[in-house]
């Protein structure tokens, strides 16, 4: 087990990811404490296009009741990053982005023009989770915020 509470101390976080890729590196920082030390709340469901995506009231809920909200930035899902402006600071809120090297988009095949009008060549590649390096240090990334988070509310409740 990743993250580990006092037994006497029932204390728990809910840590809520904005696209499937985000809740698999939940699943396996969080490892045998998932459901119950760690608790994770899917915002955006599995067949939702994660970029056009705009929250209901129900997620915007699941946001703003979140201890931890982990998500991409750098206009990769524009109405989750407007509702993630809007949370309180008692939200920890993490843009992923942050914690690797964002590559350019290139044409697939030298040559071809590019046919994808939502990241035109030299844009920003925000999908990430294709390299196994930058999914590896997004989830150092997210398992040291949710230790963190779980330590200051292992805190809390011993006051």
């Amino acid at each position: 087990m990743l993250f580990r509470s006092d037994a006497s101390t029932p204390t728990s976080i809910e840590v809520a990811a904005t696209l499937f890729p985000l809740e698999e590196i939940v699943r396996g920082v969080a490892g045998a404490s998932l459901g119950s030390t760690v608790h994770l709340v899917h915002v955006v469901p599995p067949g939702q296009a994660a970029h056009d995506v705009e929250p209901t009231p129900q997620q915007l809920e699941a946001l703003a009741s979140a201890d931890v909200v982990l998500y991409l930035g750098n206009g990769f899902q524009p109405s989750i990053e407007e509702a993630v402006a809007t949370l309180s600071d008692d939200v920890t809120v993490v843009d992923l982005l942050d914690a690797v090297e964002v590559l350019p988009v290139t044409d697939p095949v030298a040559g071809e023009a590019s046919t994808d009008n939502a990241h035109p060549d030299g844009a920003a590649d925000p999908h990430v989770w294709l390299s196994p390096d930058r999914m590896a240090a997004m989830a150092s990334a997210a398992a040291s915020v949710i230790e963190q988070r779980l330590q200051q509310e292992i805190g809390r409740a011993h006051v």
